[in-house]
């Protein structure tokens, strides 16, 4: 599952400051009891975190997108509200058709972050997300936690999962989403230098979890959707009944009430090499 699973707000800082490595080490700290807690079934403030951890973020981390620009928020002429909708972890058998044919029923394109293996095991999910006029992302081949792992092997998978998307889509993939959105230094650096966009969200109803109902994605959805909102929901084994479910309300809703959906801004924000 691709979520922001962490207290952790520290996450790519360079440790050059110590006062840089005692947040770290803080933030690991109180991640690994977060986890533990998770484990042990206390799961129900995942999409707290999961938003307000991005939130307190962003400000440190001008290169990283967790939220669409200020000049894009609100159309000036009709007054809608802008959302960027993002799915993550597919493409899959079954989930994937499910989220395209609501897509194409309510006029609404997203972006699908995916991840290689699945694109490479469902070579026609691409072509068909293109052809309906979504975009592509990078999560990764084999959804490789930065976090625990090299950073060489995080490279390699970002890079095979690019040019299989590719070569799959005949378009340029050039925005990037970290498994549970874990991001490093070096990460931050490798995509500056490749022209990669590092994406992150600013809105997780924690569709992923066994314990959200699709009740509560729509209602912390609603509670929490701001202007510019990257919401983030998944495609996967976990979320194929209740994504679609959700999705299924609240889009008319959200269309209804002046919501408008757009593709992620293309492109980079080049910003200095972290060091």
């Amino acid at each position: 599952m691709s979520a922001f699973e962490s207290p952790h707000i520290a996450a790519g800082i360079s440790n050059s400051c110590g006062w840089h490595q005692a947040l770290q080490t803080m933030g690991e700290t109180a991640y690994r009891r977060w986890r533990a807690r998770r484990q042990e079934g206390h799961s129900r403030h995942i999409d707290f975190w999961g938003t307000y951890a991005c939130r307190c973020a962003a400000p440190w981390f001008p290169d990283v997108l967790f939220r669409g620009p200020v000049c894009d928020r609100v159309d000036p002429q009709t007054g809608n509200r802008t959302l960027y909708l993002t799915v993550d972890d597919g493409p899959t058998e079954t989930g994937t058709p499910r989220l395209l044919d609501l897509f194409a029923r309510h006029s609404v394109p997203a972006t699908f972050f995916l991840v290689g293996q699945n694109a490479k095991a469902w070579p026609e999910a691409v072509p068909r997300m293109v052809a309906a006029g979504h975009a592509i992302g990078n999560h990764t081949y084999t959804h490789r936690d930065a976090w625990s792992s090299l950073f060489p092997a995080v490279a390699q998978e970002l890079q095979q999962t690019r040019t299989l998307l590719e070569d799959q889509s005949g378009r340029p993939v050039t925005a990037v989403r970290p498994p549970h959105g874990h991001f490093t230094a070096k990460l931050r650096n490798w995509c500056r230098e490749q022209h990669q966009q590092l994406v992150l969200w600013d809105l997780l109803p924690a569709d992923f979890s066994p314990q959200t109902s699709v009740d509560q994605i729509c209602r912390f959805t609603l509670r929490h959707l701001r202007p510019g909102s990257i919401l983030v929901l998944h495609d996967n084994p976990q979320t194929v009944d209740r994504t679609p479910a959700a999705l299924a309300r609240l889009l008319p809703h959200l269309l209804e009430h002046g919501w408008t959906f757009k593709l992620l801004p293309q492109g980079t924000q080049r910003r200095e090499v972290v060091k």
